[in-house]
């Protein structure tokens, strides 16, 4: 497979298929305390006597019924966010697959509405499963074999110190070992569930076959595999490196463009409030944002194009080493059929 090709190939489908850059920053979106006050709360200290004096009933603190209801709407309201945040996330990686796939094979360039039509399926659903089945079965995993990297901790229970001592240092280095191993194993997983998504959306399999076969699949390839990931990686180190003058200097910006108007709104309000803290609480507020959006706009903006790229790249990747595949794969040679002979020779 020529690598190269297929890189460059995804990065001009990215750059002149702009349709695909609001599923690519919705799937980059979707990827990624209190005080009080003191008192005695009628407990008395009966000096002479040394004994403490309890009341005999506790009483809960009165809370506004207004509060409660703001308290609730405001976590039904994340939950909410949080709901079409995660379907706007696996409806957008759908979108992004079909409509590169669909491109490659057609030339057609669908529209954001046509891109929102082809994502909301059943493939959304089943990806969806497959990051929670991939989770937890490998969550758990990793927690097992922490746990038991963890183990010779339990040498403190004796009173050696020299067992303490050597379970102290032999649980670090199976805990070292155990995070690189956690490293290993995500890396090949979220490898391997490249193509497993796609298995799923484009060819319609179920999440188990379509692991059985995509493990087949990466197995037969993984040479061409593991170079796409290695050039993957270093595009992704480069595009973090490039990023970091950018941030700072939004980071600069965001500070500048945000104390400007806050401390303006602070000083109108201050004129018109008797308060000394409310101007620049609304000011600091207002500044606050303008700096966050002057951060996360453009950063946003990038992550998603970078993930539109990355999706592509993976795309073309499996579409090649399909290709490829049944190029490679040997005609099997057409078997003569028997000669029909006359029914007198057959009963001679």
């Amino acid at each position: 497979m020529d690598h190269m090709k297929v890189i460059k190939q995804a990065w001009n489908t990215t750059w002149s298929y702009k349709a695909l850059w609001i599923f690519g920053i919705l799937l980059a979106l979707g990827s990624g305390g209190g005080g009080g006050g003191s008192g005695n709360s009628g407990t008395q200290f009966s000096g002479g006597a040394g004994e403490w004096d309890f009341p005999n009933t506790f009483e809960m603190p009165e809370i506004a019924t207004g509060v409660i209801v703001a308290v609730v709407a405001f976590c039904g309201l994340i939950l909410l966010l949080s709901i079409a945040t995660v379907m706007a996330r696996y409806v957008s990686e759908v979108s992004l697959i079909r409509m590169v796939d669909d491109h490659e094979e057609t030339g057609e360039k669908h529209t954001i509405k046509e891109g929102f039509r082809l994502g909301w399926s059943k493939g959304a659903w089943k990806i969806f499963l497959l990051d929670l089945l991939v989770t937890v079965v490998i969550g758990a995993g990793m927690v097992l074999v922490l746990l038991l990297a963890a183990a010779p901790l339990l040498f403190w229970i004796t009173k050696s110190d020299a067992l303490r001592a050597i379970g102290t240092v032999a649980a670090i280095g199976l805990i070292m070992l155990a995070v690189l191993l956690a490293i290993a194993v995500a890396t090949v997983v979220n490898t391997l569930v490249h193509f497993v998504r796609r298995a799923v959306i484009l060819e319609e399999k179920g999440i188990f076959k379509a692991l059985r076969e995509s493990f087949a699949f990466v197995r037969a390839h993984l040479k061409d595999v593991a170079l796409m990931w290695l050039l993957m990686f270093g595009i992704n180190l480069a595009v973090t490196l490039a990023m970091i003058p950018v941030v700072l200097l939004l980071l600069v910006l965001g500070g500048v463009t945000g104390a400007l108007p806050g401390l303006a709104l602070g000083g109108l309000v201050s004129l018109v409030s008797q308060s000394e803290t409310l101007p620049w609480i609304i000011g600091g507020g207002i500044g606050a944002l303008i700096f966050i959006a002057v951060i996360a706009i453009p950063s946003l903006f990038a992550g998603g194009v970078f993930k539109t790229f990355e999706s592509s790249v993976w795309t073309l990747t499996y579409r090649e080493l399909h290709a490829l595949e049944q190029i490679e794969a040997p005609e099997v040679p057409a078997v003569p059929a028997a000669p029909i002979l006359p029914e007198a020779v057959v009963e001679g």
